[in-house]
């Protein structure tokens, strides 16, 4: 492509002129589109850098490629250095997405941030779901009714469903 060309010419031309590393992110990003994996580059650009911008495109190449399992340690990571519910919902999303998703450690750490979860949906109803798995289903029953209260969303009635299969309670059933 042209424009790929034109943008390695652009960058080579000017890299003297460019910030430390970022000449380095702008070329891991062209070989992207390029369709080469820049994840080596990448995660060597964050190991030297320490940077969070680094961090931040790292994750997102990771996300994009959904290895679940490298992203794990990195998104405490992003966590602990921007506490934001975007970062503590994918926090939550890669610990649910390993091979053995670690529901007292998710449950653990929404109970931590209690504040976080209290400002956002997503959050308790990750929460819900976890308590769910845990087999603590009338706390789980409790969040999901106010879930079901301020929202219409496919995870909340799906959440109903399968309390309701575990207690056994059909009546339930017309309901939902």
């Amino acid at each position: 492509d042209w424009q790929l060309v034109k943008a390695r010419g652009v960058l080579e031309a000017h890299r003297d002129t460019f910030i430390e590393h970022d000449d380095e992110r702008l070329r891991a990003l062209i070989d992207t589109h390029e369709g080469s994996d820049p994840r080596a580059q990448l995660e060597a650009l964050y190991h030297q850098t320490g940077d969070l911008l680094d961090l931040k495109n790292l994750i997102n190449h990771l996300r994009n490629t959904r290895d679940w399992v490298a992203l794990q340690p990195l998104l405490p990571e992003l966590f602990r250095r921007e506490r934001t519910v975007d970062n503590a919902l994918q926090l939550i999303e890669g610990m649910r997405r390993q091979p053995q998703p670690d529901y007292p450690a998710i449950l653990a750490f929404l109970e931590a941030h209690q504040d976080l979860v209290e400002q956002d949906l997503d959050l308790a109803s990750e929460q819900a779901w976890a308590l769910s798995h845990l087999g603590r289903l009338q706390d789980a029953a409790a969040i999901n009714r106010r879930l079901l209260q301020a929202r219409d969303h496919p995870s909340d009635l799906l959440l109903e469903t399968n309390i309701a299969l575990q207690w056994g309670d059909w009546e339930e059933f017309p309901v939902i």
